[in-house]
């Protein structure tokens, strides 16, 4: 059985979207890679999920999420895949830096997920997606989402893949 060590995260969504994207040294800024990954967004839409040089997008079916949970795991070797009681699922190749991989949302600050630099393949799962409508006042005790992201070293950069697709958007604040 893989080994794996993991970190628990409280994170902010916004616009129904999330930026993977490397954590370099402490003196760099996400100008350049957030450029990137607004160019990624446009390709993101459908699929849900794109990637570029060292970064990843990914749409989820809603607008915003506060001080939701996220639990970063690293695995030794690809982890089981246990989707079930997950609702949206994706995988995809990213690139650590310095201070490892950094989950962001436009407008919020980001969580450096510290995982020694290198290539990953990375399993990301979100669950508990049902929201209030667009017009009722934000609550964070309205937010049921979780998410998971399972890192395990990999040589090969597979393109992006969508796993599970969340059946029930009109039960939420769609984007």
């Amino acid at each position: 059985m893989p080994s794996t060590t993991a970190w628990n995260f409280s994170v902010y969504l916004e616009y129904g979207q999330v930026y993977l994207m490397p954590a370099w040294g402490d003196s760099d800024s996400p100008g350049e890679e957030m450029d990137d990954m607004v160019d990624l967004l446009g390709h993101a839409f459908d699929p849900g999920i794109a990637s570029g040089k060292d970064s990843t997008v990914f749409v989820l079916p809603h607008r915003d999420a506060f001080g939701v949970p996220l639990q970063a795991q690293l695995w030794d070797s690809e982890p089981p895949k246990d989707l079930g009681g997950w609702d949206e699922a994706f995988e995809a190749s990213l690139i650590a830096g310095e201070r490892g991989v950094t989950w962001v949302s436009p407008t919020v600050e980001g969580v450096d997920i510290p995982v020694p630099a290198g290539r990953y393949r990375a399993r990301i799962s979100g669950r508990g997606l049902l929201r209030p409508p667009w017009d009722e006042e934000l609550d964070e005790k309205a937010f049921s989402d979780q998410y998971r992201i399972q890192l395990w070293p990999t040589t090969d950069m597979a393109p992006p893949e969508r796993l599970l697709r969340w059946p029930h958007p009109e039960t939420c604040s769609c984007i």
